[in-house]
């Protein structure tokens, strides 16, 4: 600023005529007022020229220096962790200029600034410094006391000023708590390992609380350092608080919840808190402990009791004999490790608890893999022997019918011999070891022996059933069980026949018999007729053949037409009558009609299909039947089974025999032979006429030269037989010729000299040609209606009635020479 004054004035005064004194006075001077001050004057000198002259004067403003911050009065600053940028400026003020600037950071490192010189520290302006310094709140680091020293030097260097100001920063954050554990992905850690639990609390202001705690009732360590409560073993730190739980081997109990909490006051000095769980799992492969055998007694209770040993605790349990399942998870308790018990009352102590038991246990181990474990015990259930035979109560054996004697054999352990004595029989035996086995027995500590007999009349006796086992310390215990029992037999009747004929005059006669046991007696057997008014009392005789058999014989001598009808034999077993009847024709002539004969399945059969042929035969005496068939290329054969016969009625028998039917044959024409032997010893036949059988469909056809060649054949045999036949007939005649009138009856009874010889052909006697063929023939005459002939000694009527060489053919109106054609062998 420039000042001028006109002289004279209040500013300017003449002091000695010409010299003037002009003074500038400041009142409050401030670093504006120094610099170069310049004082010139004017005038007119010399031929009026204006002259000017000049005065120059530095001034220099100054103070000792002063340091404040820019913000008034600060003493302490919160800047909240992880947020943005701050600067604190220090204000340095005097004069002269301050020449250097000292910035102390909370951890000892000095910023400085000197003017005009290289500086580490931000400074600007003269008299009035401005320094400032960034904090960046990314690190507790930045957390402490901030200096801030200016300096600047009086005239001449002969003083120097200092001035400092200080402030607490303080970078603030809500604690944080955290733990962490040597554990795997699953938190996991195994029994008896070692494992170390740190509790670590951050925040801003430094956390003055921290509690570690164990499944929320177990306090490991308590740190507030505002009561003293303070613990040596927690790590104290910048902003940190640190506490390691260290265990050397994990147990069960070290499991679970662990808790970590800690306070800090933070921003505007506010109380803050934070937790942090970590859950803890103790694993371990399950292991099943404390098992043993047991011996108990049938009947009694008893405790099944070990235990499993897990972590993670067990989640399946199961114990079985493959059969019985008796626990399972149900009948434990615990943690890790499970106590498990099973009380088997009274009433199920049985043999089901007999044996080898398996435990089968499974758990979640390490890395959630499941863990199983097993392990056998044996239950011995003891019991003595006992021993029942079925039928239990005297009873009574049917004989003949079979019956089973059981033998029942219980105990622990199991029975291993069992013996059951029969009368007569002797005694069976059964061995576990299996070195005898004539007795059958099934099942282990319930055995049932069997054993099946067919009662006789002397298997009446005491039957007993004896059982063996072993019991503690292989004491043999044995029991036995008898029973007396009894053959018995109804009392059954058997008629000598079923049905009787015979001739009049002749004996009829009947045998009864009664067998039993107890044998009825004599007395109750009585016989009876259909017609009252005839007295059989007389005619009867019974004997008792043995203990068990009477005969009751019927014997009546000239039995007349009055007879016939039914004889009954009855006889009185106390509340039970047993009956049985005969029907009885008495005859007053022997005879035989001619056959009739029949067949099935109509008039065409497939091949191979077996087929009956039927032959009806009325006569007496009971006549005996044949049937022979002629095929369509004209053979003649004999069906050769066996027939089935049938009483239609005391005088009429049907025969049915079986014929498979052949393609060979191709159709069929029956005949049926009936023979008979009289009372006299007469055997006398009589045959059927021919009827034609069905024919046989479903065959191949046939070659006809072949057909051709068996009727040829068939032919040529016929005559070779018709010339035989007529040298036979002719030596026949002679013999006949030969003989007496009076020797025809001995004649009879003679046996004519290999009669029964398979290949002869026999010839019929024919009546006489003058004779009238309708006119009554005399049965009593040689020339009766039947043929004689005599019987070979070896052979039966009935089987002389199927041979080959039987006489067939009955005489009926036609030529005198009559012949039966058989095969020749």
């Amino acid at each position: 600023n420039i000042k001028t004054w006109n002289t004279p004035s209040s500013s300017c005064t003449n002091t000695t005529g010409y010299n003037f004194h002009c003074l500038h006075t400041v009142s409050s001077v401030d670093y504006s007022d120094g610099g170069d001050y310049s004082c010139t004057g004017k005038n007119e000198a010399l031929s009026n020229n204006m002259v000017t002259s000049a005065a120059n004067d530095s001034v220099q403003i100054y103070q000792p220096v002063l340091t404040r911050w820019f913000i008034p009065n600060l003493s302490e600053m919160e800047i909240s962790y992880g947020g943005a940028s701050t600067n604190i400026t220090c204000l340095i003020e005097g004069g002269l200029m301050p020449h250097e600037a000292i910035f102390g950071l909370p951890n000892g490192q000095n910023l400085t600034w000197i003017r005009n010189d290289v500086s580490t520290y931000n400074c600007s302006g003269d008299h009035r410094l401005n320094c400032t310094y960034e904090i960046n709140p990314d690190s507790f680091n930045h957390t402490g006391r901030y200096k801030c020293t200016g300096k600047n030097k009086v005239p001449n260097d002969t003083a120097l000023f200092e001035s400092s100001k200080h402030a607490d920063i303080i970078i603030v954050k809500d604690v944080t708590a955290s733990l962490t554990a040597n554990l795997t992905d699953k938190n996991e850690v195994e029994y008896g390992s070692s494992l170390s639990v740190t509790c670590k609390l951050e925040g801003g202001r430094t956390p003055f609380y921290l509690a570690l705690t164990h499944n929320q009732n177990e306090t490991i360590v308590h740190y507030n350092s505002t009561v003293n409560t303070s613990s040596t073993e927690v790590e104290v730190g910048s902003n940190t608080l640190t506490y390691v739980h260290s265990m050397n081997s994990v147990s069960y109990s070290d499991g679970g919840t662990y808790n970590c909490e800690g306070k800090n006051r933070a921003l505007e000095n506010k109380e803050k808190s934070s937790s942090s769980q970590l859950e803890v799992f103790v694993v371990k492969d399950v292991t099943i402990k404390d098992l043993e055998d047991m011996e108990v007694d049938f009947g009694q209770e008893f405790d099944v009791n070990f235990e499993l040993d897990g972590g993670r605790t067990p989640h399946y349990l199961s114990v079985s004999n493959g059969g019985l399942t008796i626990m399972d998870l149900d009948e434990c308790s615990g943690k890790n490790v499970m106590t498990c018990t099973k009380q088997v009352p009274a009433a199920s102590a049985n043999w089901a608890y007999d044996g080898v038991f398996t435990v089968t246990a499974k758990n979640i181990a390490k890395d959630g893999q499941e863990k199983t474990a097993t392990d056998n015990f044996t239950i011995t259930v003891y019991k003595d022997v006992t021993a029942q035979i079925l039928p239990s109560n005297p009873t009574n054996l049917i004989y003949k019918q079979n019956q089973t004697i059981t033998c029942k054999i219980s105990g622990g352990q199991p029975p291993h011999h069992v013996e059951l004595v029969l009368p007569i029989l002797g005694t069976k035996t059964w061995k576990r070891d299996q070195s005898e086995l004539s007795l059958v027995c099934e099942g282990e500590h319930e055995l049932e022996c069997t054993h099946t007999m067919t009662p006789e009349y002397n298997s009446d006796g005491s039957y007993s059933c004896k059982g063996y086992n072993k019991v503690r310390d292989n004491e043999i215990k044995s029991q036995e069980s008898s029973v007396q029992l009894t053959t018995v037999r109804a009392t059954e009747l058997t008629l000598s026949d079923d049905t009787i004929s015979i001739l009049a005059n002749g004996t009829l006669s009947i045998n009864c018999t009664i067998v039993g046991k107890p044998l009825v007696d004599s007395e109750s057997v009585t016989w009876e007729h259909d017609n009252a008014s005839n007295s059989l009392a007389k005619y009867l005789t019974t004997t008792q053949k043995d203990d068990y058999t009477l005969i009751s014989s019927l014997s009546i001598t000239e039995s007349n037409k009055s007879l016939s009808g039914i004889f009954k034999c009855t006889v009185q077993d106390g509340s039970r009558v047993v009956q049985k009847s005969v029907v009885v024709t008495i005859n007053d002539r022997e005879f035989l009609e001619d056959p009739v004969v029949s067949f099935d399945g109509g008039q065409e059969v497939n091949k191979d299909v077996v087929m009956f042929v039927m032959c009806r035969v009325e006569g007496f005496p009971p006549p005996s039947a044949t049937i022979t068939y002629t095929n369509s290329e004209g053979r003649l054969d004999t069906i050769k089974s066996d027939p089935i016969k049938e009483n239609i009625s005391p005088t009429t028998t049907e025969f049915r025999f079986e014929l498979k039917a052949s393609c060979e044959d191709g159709s069929y024409t029956f005949v049926c032979n009936a023979a008979t032997v009289t009372t006299s010893g007469r055997r006398v036949s009589a045959e059927s006429s021919a009827t034609d059988g069905p024919e046989i469909i479903n065959c191949k056809g046939r070659n006809g030269a072949n057909t051709g060649l068996w009727i040829s054949s068939g032919a040529a045999m016929i005559l070779l037989i018709v010339v035989i036949s007529a040298g036979l007939y002719i030596l026949r005649l002679r013999q006949m010729m030969g003989r007496s009138t009076d020797e025809s009856e001995s004649y009879v009874n003679t046996a004519i000299p290999k009669r029964a010889q398979k290949d002869d052909l026999l010839l019929q006697v024919m009546p006489s040609e003058d004779k009238n063929a309708n006119e009554p023939v005399d049965e009593n005459s040689e020339q009766h209606l039947y043929n004689d002939v005599v019987l070979p000694a070896d052979e039966t009527p009935y089987d002389y009635a199927r041979s080959e060489d039987v006489v067939r053919n009955k005489v009926k109106d036609m030529p005198p020479l009559h012949y039966q054609n058989h095969e020749l062998k």
